[in-house]
């Protein structure tokens, strides 16, 4: 079976592009330009499993290089402060460029295309109420609002060309060779373990998280699954329990013994809360993510320790400066 992974070389599609090249039954090609300005481009140096072509997924060459089975899609400037740094860059790349490029998908007859949302889609939810996949959706910010848009430019069009399954992940944790410390559980202990004070706006609103080696699993379900269980489906891909408070994220941090300062502050400018339900891909998938949060924040502490040996700048990992050259492209 042939994958290809567009955006398989950020921080999510670089894990579930190893992970998947360990089948032999998948021959797995990966799509990416490494947009952002700290990207280490060599990640996939010594994985002779994956194909890499370097360049922008608006640059693929449908007519001479389309012979895939599913389609993976990850592409897109990720997460809320990079989209509102670059607005205008976001809305040519998360709509326009997602939207031309699955308009060419449909010349296409292949097997799966999986489209990677977010649990961020659901905005706010009602005090001790589950978001579900039926659940309204209320994006505050632009980098939802634009998955908000492709989902359901997605499922309006009844082209039965591929199957089509729509993923939305909640927020991710976990070691990645494209490292972030720029979200929540890796910020938060990187900051209480190097910083030594972590400063928490909105203590109290809820957020569900998954380990990244979840995401690739969940993945590799739909991919093997018969498409009557996930056509023109949307899933929540998260565990029950790793709904969580950032307060409660703080009293998980202060079981590893260290001694850090916490400041709790008042009107941060991120009012998302919502807790979400991973009943249906439970159900239907029979899938049930293994890592909880305690897992991570051991990971990552760990990680942190053995990094106390090299010279590595902290700052760079994350979703933060876009080059000009790589912005000069779409204007």
């Amino acid at each position: 079976m042939k994958i290809l992974i567009v955006g398989g070389g950020g921080y999510v599609g670089s894990v579930v592009s190893k992970y998947l090249s360990k089948f032999d039954q998948l021959s797995i090609t990966v799509i990416d330009n490494f947009i952002y300005h700290n990207q280490n481009t060599n990640i996939f140096l010594n994985h002779n499993r994956i194909n890499l072509l370097k360049c922008r997924f608006e640059d693929f060459n449908f007519e001479k290089n389309f012979k895939y089975d599913v389609v993976i899609f990850f592409a897109g400037l990720v997460g809320d402060p990079i989209t509102k740094n670059y607005p205008n860059l976001s809305l040519k790349i998360n709509e326009n460029s997602i939207i031309n490029f699955i308009s060419k998908l449909y010349a296409y007859n292949f097997d799966k295309f999986i489209f990677i949302s977010t649990c961020s889609n659901y905005g706010l939810m009602p005090e001790n109420t589950l978001a579900t996949e039926e659940s309204p959706l209320k994006p505050l910010s632009l980098y939802a609002k634009s998955k908000v848009k492709i989902e359901n430019f997605l499922l309006d069009n009844k082209s039965n060309n591929f199957s089509k399954t729509i993923l939305r992940f909640s927020t991710a944790f976990g070691l990645s060779d494209r490292m972030r410390l720029d979200l929540t559980v890796n910020q938060f202990i990187y900051e209480a373990k190097i910083k030594k004070e972590l400063l928490v706006y909105d203590a109290d609103t809820w957020r569900p998280y998954c380990h990244l080696n979840d995401f690739a699993e969940a993945i590799f379900h739909v991919i093997t699954l018969d498409n009557s269980l996930i056509k023109n489906q949307v899933f929540n891909v998260g565990l029950d329990e790793n709904n969580s408070t950032k307060r409660m994220l703080v009293d998980k941090i202060k079981n590893l013994n260290f001694d850090f300062k916490c400041i709790y502050g008042e009107n941060g400018n991120d009012p998302r809360n919502y807790r979400v339900s991973f009943k249906k891909i439970n159900q239907v998938l029979g899938f049930i993510p293994k890592y909880n949060l305690e897992y991570g924040f051991e990971e990552i502490n760990n990680w942190l320790n053995k990094m106390k040996s090299q010279k590595i700048n902290y700052n760079d990992l994350g979703n933060y400066l876009i080059p000009q050259e790589f912005i000069n492209l779409y204007f």
